[in-house]
């Protein structure tokens, strides 16, 4: 734009020392027009931008690696007189790696309605929001430019390429979760004892009516069956940015995150009911996993959560609230070089962490107790690997 300016400025300068140095009739036309032509681009350029609005819109979803693009409708109630361009300011978070890319985007307008396509970045999964920063509209000369109605911030999430993970369960555990312990309402056939109340919608049957709780609450209250059943897996993705003050690749979170989800999968597919640990600064978030819908809540949930800064603080939030006694079984996913201390819950439950590492090409496992290692390759999510936890 300033390059325009500088062009404009220099035009109009030459037109007006010649006029001083020659006075000739044409070269006081030609600083006129030039000083009208300013004036009539300024003047149209805001009578455009009231009526130009810009939209953004993107798929909801995406897979990692997947061609997707940003998609920009610019239009107007009438056609323009002056605007001819437009820059658009994009910031582009990942909520889940907390990172921040910043773009500019100039388009050409033409007609009453543009529709432009930009590509967009999908090589790591998490949630991402883009948001337009500020919007220019320039006059067809870019000698002027002015402030646009920036359009509403929009979202995708990007799931990871999964890894072909087949899980199996290991019939000899450490530990057995107490009565106390985490439970889920699970559907039974039971109503004598053991029931849920939920408010009376049309198209129940009325002979599950509450008749004489409702009579208290002045609310159709209706009873369900339910069966308490423990959980017995937990999972808890424990990487970070930095584990051991080392900082940890990206490509190798991703690829943890993959491992998680193909594993939560498969538990899916066995009718296995989980729970997923998520760590946050002040403790763990457990959530309950019982059935696909479950599942796919929790992964829109977890891609939107930002990775904790320092591997195995979940670990010791665990440990600290001495929930081994809980579950049988903890899966720990992990990033990088893993040198975590799982002695003080060796014998009490088993563990197993699922380790991505980068710039490896073979499963690499150890074994020590009741907690096991396992290192898969961060690149090679072509493979099937078997794990027994």
């Amino acid at each position: 734009m300033w390059k325009n300016r500088l062009g404009y400025i220099l035009a109009f300068s030459g037109c007006m020392i010649l006029l001083f140095a020659y006075s000739r009739p044409f070269m006081l036309y030609s600083v006129v027009l030039l000083m009208t032509l300013a004036v009539a681009m300024y003047l149209f350029l805001r009578r455009d931008i009231r009526s130009i609005e810009t939209v953004l819109t993107i798929a909801p979803t995406v897979k990692e690696g997947q061609e997707v693009f940003l998609s920009v409708d610019i239009s107007s109630e009438h056609f323009f007189h002056a605007a001819g361009y437009v820059m658009a300011e994009l910031e582009i978070r990942n909520e889940m790696f907390d990172t921040v890319e910043h773009r500019k985007f100039l388009m050409s307008l033409s007609g009453r309605r543009n529709h432009f396509e930009i590509p967009a970045e999908t090589d790591f999964c998490g949630e991402t929001c883009i948001e337009c920063q500020n919007i220019w509209i320039f006059d067809l000369f870019k000698l002027f430019r002015a402030g646009g109605k920036k359009p509403r911030a929009i979202r995708t999430v990007i799931y990871p390429e999964t890894m072909d993970i087949r899980v199996e369960l290991d019939k000899n555990m450490a530990g057995a979760p107490q009565e106390e312990g985490m439970i889920q309402n699970r559907k039974g056939n039971d109503l004598s004892e053991i029931f849920d109340i939920r408010e009376y919608v049309p198209g129940d049957d009325i002979r599950s009516i509450h008749w004489k709780l409702s009579s208290k609450t002045d609310t159709l209250i209706l009873k369900e069956a339910s069966d308490p059943s423990h959980y017995n897996v937990v999972i808890l993705p424990d990487f970070g940015r930095k584990q051991l003050g080392e900082t940890v690749s990206a490509r190798e979170v991703n690829a943890a995150v993959g491992i998680g989800v193909a594993v939560g999968q498969q538990f899916i597919m066995k009718g296995v009911p989980f729970c997923i640990a998520f760590p946050g600064p002040n403790g763990l978030h457990l959530t309950e996993i019982r059935n696909k819908s479950d599942y796919q809540k929790m992964l829109t949930q977890w891609l939107a959560c930002r990775i904790q800064d320092n591997g195995g603080d979940g670990l010791k939030y665990f440990a600290t609230g001495r929930m081994e006694k809980y579950f049988t079984r903890l899966l720990i996913l992990s990033a990088g070089k893993y040198d975590q201390n799982l002695s003080l819950l060796d014998g009490k439950i088993s563990i197993t962490v699922l380790n991505a590492v980068q710039d490896s090409t073979t499963v690499k496992a150890s074994k020590n107790g009741t907690c096991q290692i396992v290192e898969i390759p961060a690149d090679n999510k072509k493979d099937t690997y078997r794990i027994i936890c």
